[in-house]
């Protein structure tokens, strides 16, 4: 190296310094997730001298790999797209926990061409480093096209390097920051909600005992008055009961034990015939006579969120209507299937009934019953054991509601 390439190499390392510093110095002041990566990649491209960079984020429920901020325009367009873990360069850094250069992506086996596809982008080169997070990879900050086509060097994956540092402490601040957020907002929310469905009932109950006090009905009269703030009443214990197994479920893990089960969905079938036969609905299960594996979990949580679904079937179903509980095995799940030939759900509904406290609009009377916590609960309780839910519904039919859990 000549002594004027030496001078220059000392004044960029000095400049990328100096930057860095101002780069830390602006991170810290920042606990806005969205801002913090645009400076992140902003960073990035002016530290390696490139065209563009971008970061991708691990997924903490899915483990799924999706860009979370890019340069430009580019930004949207990537927002929707999954990285595979498997086939693509961002994917081999998480996987390997090491920075990963290469110098000509379009002859390189890991290059995920989906991302040039859908942003009109000519990738010719990429520099990606880990985000590292208390020895956890978090995700990949990557560097694209080095500006007027000069290869990427090992001071680049150094600063590259560095700054993918900082940047993870950063983002997780600013994660944690957001999550406590939305824990108070959740809260706040959920103390106004059941606030407001407490008053309902009690506003109701106090009527009806204001006026038998008042001595303005007859005995017949008393007697109507006092079944209905009895069935007030029952609202509110089952309210109450709700948010108490909310908090159960929020304070207390899920125990792991096997579950069997085909006795399980035969005990809650067998719970659910006395209201079956009260709402003139027929109750059946549908088991496979064949032994299946067991699933790995809590079964009284198991067993209460398939109740959550058949009392919902018998529920909003109609008089000689019918509700099946079906199981069956599945290539790694067993999947649960409630499903009754009551009057559906609408279809603009259906992302919404899994909403804590939401009932359907209360023009449609058979509609509106309930305290909006049983399908909530049901479908957290599937999701801690690692399962999903779904659900079907068609107006004047019926809807099937299942989930699957994965087998042991």
């Amino acid at each position: 190296m000549s002594e004027v390439e030496r001078i220059a190499a000392l004044e960029r390392q000095v400049a990328n310094l100096t930057l860095m510093v101002e780069v830390s110095k602006t991170l810290n002041s920042t606990l806005d997730l969205d801002s913090l990566l645009q400076i992140i990649i902003k960073s990035a491209t002016e530290l390696t001298n490139t065209e563009m960079a971008s970061i991708l984020l691990v997924d903490r429920a899915s483990g799924e790999l999706r860009f979370e901020a890019a340069t430009g325009a580019e930004r949207e367009a990537l927002k929707t797209l999954v990285v595979p873990r498997d086939n693509s360069i961002a994917g081999w850094v998480v996987r390997e926990n090491k920075p990963l250069l290469i110098r000509d992506v379009q002859h390189d086996p890991r290059f995920y061409r989906q991302v040039d596809s859908a942003t009109g982008l000519a990738t010719r080169s990429i520099l990606g480093v880990p985000l590292r997070f208390k020895g956890q990879v978090i995700g990949v900050l990557e560097a694209l096209n080095k500006i007027e086509g000069n290869d990427f060097t090992d001071e680049d994956v150094q600063v590259l390097t560095t700054l993918a540092g900082q940047a993870a402490v950063a983002i997780e601040n600013a994660r944690l920051l957001a999550e406590l957020r939305e824990q108070d907002r959740l809260k706040s929310q959920f103390i106004t909600d059941a606030s407001h469905e407490m008053r309902t009932p009690l506003t109701t109950i106090k009527g009806y005992l204001q006026l038998i006090l008042d001595g303005a009905m007859d005995a017949e009269q008393q007697r109507t008055s006092l079944e209905i703030a009895a069935r007030n009443i029952d609202v509110i214990t089952r309210l109450v009961n709700d948010i108490l197994y909310l908090q159960e479920m929020a304070t207390i893990r899920a125990e792991r034990v096997p579950v069997e089960m085909a006795g399980l969905v035969r005990e809650v079938v067998a719970a659910a015939q006395g209201q079956a036969r009260l709402a003139g609905v027929i109750l059946r299960a549908e088991i496979p006579p064949s032994d299946l594996p067991p699933v790995s979990g809590s079964r009284k949580r198991l067993a209460r969120a398939l109740a959550n679904l058949v009392e919902n079937a018998i529920k909003f179903n109609t008089d000689g209507g019918e509700v099946v509980v079906r199981l069956r095995e599945e290539a790694s799940s067993l999947r649960v299937e409630v499903s009754d030939t009551g009057i559906g759900i609408p279809a603009e509904y259906l992302d919404k009934i899994f909403n804590r406290f939401y009932r359907i609009d209360s023009s449609a009377p058979h509609l509106a019953r309930g305290v909006g916590l049983g399908l909530p609960i049901a479908k957290q309780i599937v999701e801690e054991h690692g399962g999903e839910m779904h659900v079907k519904s068609e107006p004047g039919k019926g809807s099937v509601f299942s989930f699957t859990l994965p087998k042991t």
